[in-house]
């Protein structure tokens, strides 16, 4: 499951592995018109019963000015099973962002709109026959302490459009989700940043085969990450990481959150590069 969490945190743009490209999120464009991020994570199994994997994300973005940013998204994920012939590589939904920042900054906060549209050219949407998702983010910055803390509160909404209301297995699928990501990050010099980032989330479903109109809230989802990153180069970064949470806790009476879960949390060590 933590996977899954891992993944999610890629796809809506607060990896602490992009430490480095905070700077990028509170202002509105840079000199340069293009720019690359490649991020490799890898997370190993430390227990028998347990996957390691790989993730890869790449990244493309484009300044139109200093109020506007385009991005494009594909990430993927290699999985090693025991036997070396069960080894795949699951490639996710291509996500396409546009940024939009706001010159006013009330209350020395910086606020930048992200709208997200996704490409469903993953395995799973095409199983569950996703049209599309489309995603709305708030970005509420402040840089404190001289520009050493980064605190940023990031409150999304998200629409999940799907041909049917279930899978074909019978599973009612999302059609809203309701969140929040809270993200903090400390440089203790040039080369050395601490980060966290806190995830918590809603689904809601259609429970009704009568109704459309009738939502029951279920799946409940929140995680954590806490990361330490150091400065290679000025384009690489290498960091290590521990994740936790927990997925549909909601139905499973699950309301604690576990600083550590023998089944869901996990280690990484990665490498960014941006260019």
């Amino acid at each position: 499951m933590i996977k899954a969490l891992v993944v999610f945190f890629l796809l809506i743009g607060s990896s602490v592995s992009w430490a480095q490209s905070i700077t990028s999120e509170t202002e509105g464009g840079e000199k340069k018109k293009w720019r690359a991020i490649v991020d490799v994570q890898h997370v190993p199994a430390l227990r028998e019963d347990q996957e390691a994997y790989t993730d890869v994300v790449a990244i493309g973005d484009y300044f139109l000015n200093k109020k506007h940013r385009v991005r494009v998204l594909q990430s993927g994920s290699k999985l090693y099973q025991k036997f070396d012939s069960e080894y795949e590589f699951q490639t996710a939904d291509t996500q396409l962002y546009h940024y939009y920042a706001f010159e006013d900054k009330p209350l020395g906060l910086g606020y930048i709109w992200r709208n997200q549209f996704s490409l469903p050219v993953s395995d799973i949407s095409g199983r569950d026959d996703l049209v599309t998702r489309l995603t709305s983010m708030m970005f509420i910055n402040k840089v404190l302490n001289g520009g050493s803390l980064f605190l940023s509160l990031r409150p999304f909404g998200r629409y999940n459009w799907y041909k049917y209301r279930t899978s074909a297995g019978g599973r009612r699928l999302p059609l809203y989700t309701f969140g929040a990501t809270a993200l903090a990050s400390y440089s203790v010099n040039d080369k050395v940043a601490i980060t966290g980032v806190a995830y918590y989330s809603i689904e809601g479903t259609n429970s009704s085969q009568f109704d459309p109109d009738f939502v029951q809230k279920e799946n409940g989802i929140y995680s954590f990450t806490v990361s330490s990153s150091y400065q290679l180069t000025k384009e690489i970064s290498a960091y290590a990481s521990y994740s936790s949470g927990a997925a549909n806790y909601i139905n499973q009476g699950r309301y604690e959150v576990y600083l550590y879960d023998q089944d869901n949390s996990r280690y990484g060590l990665g490498l960014t590069a941006m260019f």
